[in-house]
């Protein structure tokens, strides 16, 4: 914990948000393993727990909100929709929808410490947006952070979850694989992970000309802080529609590249006319980097929920399936929960349309499931059904 202070929620009403919430700043280590402050919060909810031992908590990733600093999610408990004036002076736009996820914690008695990840809220560094090793990292010590904060009582033996959905669910899917090694202080007994881009390169294509094709702006400036070498290739490899794609970017919130940069096509982007994703083929360098940010090559220890809505091309439901899968063949607890129905023949799902019901649709069985867990109920898998299923 480096410090803390209490803060305003912007809604603080029993059922629709009930808890009171401490803004925080805490240290991690980046992928690169450089010391780095995170900010986040932690929301002690007003209702009592009704399960054994202490009040649980869970570490909390939310999904795709921006990369500018003004976009934090933190920043969004005081301001859920922000529109105004966000870095250098730029318009920016902003909703804080993961707050409906929150509220269901609460409501069940469940504390909820928030991260802003690594350079998202500090603005020391870009945001490193789906980096696997960071997003995982900055997870894990906020539940470490919240055990010191003062005037909060979080004994040892506290159950900790990780709950995520989109570039949540990436983060609380690396989190439960990198726990044992690089977190076992942390009492970590589940994870729920909801739409992973468990898979980044097929996810690069999933976004490419869709709604959300600026979220790629975002990977890229988090992968060139990360791995500063791949500056050279990125710059080499943009025309200048490109480079302000990508400048514009660093400091845009999820709303801003919908209204900027909805439905580009990553070829008319680049130099060579390539797609993104087929530059990444290409390159050695860029290549090694997203496939190291693959998640399932390791083996959880915690139980896991893996939803996916059968539509979502956008995060592609494939992939997601295929992380449940991954998982299972390596003997993990596995749950796997597809939602929704199939895409219509030649929907690509470029308004992310399935992957936003997603989060809906998965959003009560997960919350029942995880405060299963919390209550200390044995979580049982459905690998075995998994071939049976879409």
């Amino acid at each position: 914990m480096i410090r803390s202070e209490a803060m305003p929620l912007s809604v603080n009403l029993p059922v629709v948000f009930p808890g009171k919430a401490t803004r925080l700043m805490y240290s991690s280590i980046d992928s690169a393993g450089r010391p780095v402050a995170v900010t986040g919060a932690f929301i002690e909810p007003t209702k009592a727990w009704g399960g054994p031992g202490p009040r649980p908590v869970v570490a909390f990733g939310s999904g795709t909100i921006g990369a500018g600093d003004q976009c934090a999610p933190s920043l969004g408990l005081e301001k859920p929709f922000n529109v105004g004036i966000g870095v250098d002076g730029v318009e920016t736009l902003t909703v804080n929808y993961d707050m409906i996820q929150m509220s269901g914690l609460l409501n069940k008695g469940v504390a909820v410490a928030l991260t802003d990840y690594v350079g998202l809220g500090a603005t020391d560094r870009p945001h490193h947006y789906v980096n696997r090793v960071s997003t995982a990292h900055a997870m894990l010590d906020v539940a470490r952070a919240v055990k010191k904060l003062p005037g909060v009582a979080i004994p040892a033996d506290t159950k900790f979850g990780a709950w995520g959905y989109s570039q949540g669910g990436g983060a609380s899917g690396a989190a439960a694989e990198l726990q044992p090694s690089y977190a076992p202080d942390v009492n970590l007994v589940a994870s729920y992970v909801g739409a992973p881009p468990a898979d980044l390169r097929a996810t690069i294509d999933g976004v490419d000309g869709g709604l959300i094709v600026g979220v790629l702006g975002f990977a890229l400036n988090g992968f060139i802080d990360a791995v500063p070498e791949l500056g050279a290739v990125v710059a080499a490899n943009l025309n200048a529609k490109g480079k302000t794609l990508l400048a514009d970017t660093a400091t845009s919130c999820i709303g801003d590249i919908i209204f900027n940069h909805a439905m580009t096509k990553t070829r008319d982007l680049t130099t060579s006319g390539k797609s993104l994703g087929q530059i990444v083929d290409a390159d050695p360098a860029l290549a090694a980097f997203v496939a190291e940010q693959r998640i399932g090559r390791l083996k959880p220890t915690v139980a896991t929920l893996v939803a996916t809505a059968l539509a979502d091309g956008a995060v592609p439901h494939k992939q997601a399936r295929q992380l449940a899968k991954d998982w299972c063949a390596k003997g993990a607890n596995v749950k796997y929960l597809p939602v929704g129905t199939p895409p219509l023949p030649g929907d690509a799902d470029k308004l992310a349309l399935g992957h936003v019901s997603g989060m809906v649709l998965a959003w009560p069985t997960a919350l029942s499931w995880m405060t299963d867990r919390l209550q200390g109920e044995r979580a049982y898998g459905n690998c075995g059904l998994l071939p049976l299923m879409p």
